[in-house]
């Protein structure tokens, strides 16, 4: 799922309020997409609310730290198959699950089910959505600059991708590692 609409694209991009032929609507959703697909490569997680499930190992602490976060929800933990009371940890939003008594010894197996995800998807991340997308509609290389006489080009960006201030951007969004 798309960090944007096709409809704020061509608002974004100042066509109008929708795209009225539907090839551009197509080409529009096809970039969003992609745009989406680069941010999520970034992060190292989707940004979507959805469920998952995290493998872990303990490692002889109280606390485990998850792979994705905001954690909306955390449905069930089993350690080595065997599943725990929702007494015995507890969770936090930013991606923390903690043993109650005790530690998560080493080389345990937890298995953790949970949604996790933001919503709505932060505004400066939609923003950065639209403005790769807007980028690659008419001008797919990101072209800046061109010259004739001994030809030279100048490039704003190498096709779909970030810049380091974009990546200053998604970093408070990162993925737990």
């Amino acid at each position: 799922m798309s960090y944007a609409l096709p409809d704020e694209l061509a608002l974004w991009m100042g066509v109008g309020e929708t795209f009225v032929d539907p090839t551009h609507a197509a080409r529009a959703e096809l970039l969003l997409d992609a745009a989406t697909g680069v941010v999520d490569d970034e992060l190292g997680q989707s940004l979507t609310v959805s469920p998952s499930v995290d493998r872990l190992r303990g490692a002889g602490t109280a606390a485990l730290v998850l792979s994705r976060w905001p954690v909306l929800a955390v449905d069930s933990v089993a350690v080595d198959g065997v599943a725990l009371a929702a007494a015995d940890y507890t969770w936090e939003s930013a991606g923390i699950l903690e043993r109650v008594a005790g530690v998560w010894r080493c080389a345990e197996r937890i298995t953790v089910s949970l949604t996790a995800g933001h919503d709505p998807i932060p505004s400066s991340v939609r923003g950065l959505v639209l403005e790769l997308a807007t980028g690659s509609w008419d001008n797919p290389a990101a072209k800046k600059s061109e010259r004739l006489g001994d030809w030279q080009a100048a490039w704003v960006r190498a096709g779909m991708s970030l810049s380091t201030s974009d990546r200053k951007v998604l970093r408070r969004y990162a993925a737990n590692k």
